[in-house]
């Protein structure tokens, strides 16, 4: 029986890649909530809608699946961004190096229902996704 769950995890492309520096994810603008139901073991990828969060020009707009990783069996800690308290998990990232937009999957992809508004889901910030989505991604990000 396989117990591994998959995950997307929604950051900045920015982040994605300082997160794959320093071996380490957060989502939900770095709440422990969600990071408590991502477990060891689990694999997320990530989708970046943006290239850097602070900016909202319409050069910003990424649309990419960008790297993904394997959770690692360490405790959620806490690092310090300017001041606030961010809540942080270990992970073991692969692909780092590709990228994918988004936009060929979007009708092949379950978890994204309606199709004309595909950006909804990612609004929460984390999506538990089928291992069918999940292989449809990887197929497609490790192509690139």
């Amino acid at each position: 029986m396989n117990d591994t769950n998959y995950w997307v995890g929604v950051a900045s492309r920015n982040h994605v890649v300082q997160g794959a520096t320093s071996g380490m994810f957060g989502i939900g603008h770095g709440k422990r909530q969600p990071l408590e139901q991502i477990v060891p073991g689990d694999k997320i990828v990530f989708y970046a809608p943006k290239i850097d969060h602070t900016k909202t020009d319409k050069a910003n707009v990424f649309q990419k699946f960008k790297g993904f990783g394997t959770v690692l069996d360490e405790p959620i800690f806490t690092i310090d961004i300017a001041g606030t308290c961010a809540f942080r998990r270990k992970i073991q990232f692969e692909g780092i190096e590709q990228e994918a937009s988004i936009q060929p999957l979007i009708e092949e992809l379950d978890f994204i229902s309606n199709k004309t508004r595909w950006g909804f889901p990612f609004l929460r910030g984390y999506i538990a996704i089928s291992k069918k989505d999940w292989d449809c991604i990887m197929q497609h990000l490790t192509a690139a």
